[in-house]
């Protein structure tokens, strides 16, 4: 026999444990609306801009002030992203930085000229609904064998022979297996104010996105 207290520690550990696993699979929607977000491929364009003023520059026998500038500012356009990339590697080393995950929709703008289709870069997270559940309420039935120990009240299973069962079809009684019931109740888990807003800040910066 056990504790009735450690019966019931036993069942809230477990109760914690289905809630922990439910957050996790809640922390992997993150993966679905959110990537990581890395300078690599502006570093790469702006690299190959370098190289392309520096080309251009190397064909003008006596460059103009205009192609100069040109190449200045591509090569302080890398050397900046580079120095970016610098900051968020340091940053990423407590904590990687992520971005929503978009998809490109062509959307119908009525014109002067007739409609027109323009390109809106669209927020996963506004397309498609943040679902996350909790374990709301958890009930669990069964019978149980109970005894005073001093002043602690113990607990066991019943034991086989000690619930019989009858068979219509010997006329005979059988020990039956001890049974117990479980019911868990999964309910949709409310968002975070966090992340109400955030998704309110990405949805206005769609609608930005679409005319009037």
């Amino acid at each position: 026999m056990i504790a009735f207290e450690q019966l019931i520690n036993v069942i809230h550990g477990a109760v914690l444990s289905a809630n922990d696993a439910l957050m996790q699979e809640n922390l992997r929607l993150l993966d679905t609306y959110f990537e990581s977000s890395s300078n690599t491929d502006e570093i790469r364009q702006s690299l190959d801009d370098a190289l392309e003023s520096i080309e251009n520059f190397m064909f003008h026998t006596r460059p103009t002030k205009e192609v100069i500038e040109h190449t200045r500012e591509a090569f302080l356009n890398a050397k900046s992203a580079l120095q970016d990339e610098g900051k968020q590697e340091g940053a990423s080393k407590s904590l990687d930085s992520l971005r929503a995950k978009t998809v490109t929709l062509q959307y119908p703008d009525q014109t002067s000229s007739g409609t027109i289709m323009r390109n809106v870069e669209v927020p996963l997270i506004t397309l498609i609904p943040v679902n996350m559940t909790k374990v709301a309420e958890v009930k669990f039935k069964t019978n149980l064998e109970l005894s005073i120990d001093g002043n602690d009240l113990k607990v066991a299973f019943p034991t086989p022979a000690s619930t019989p069962s009858y068979t219509e079809s010997t006329g005979t009684t059988v020990p039956s297996a001890h049974t117990a019931s479980i019911e868990i109740t999964l309910t949709p888990q409310e968002s975070s104010e966090g992340l109400k807003k955030m998704i309110e800040g990405y949805e206005r910066a769609l609608r930005s996105q679409i005319p009037n």
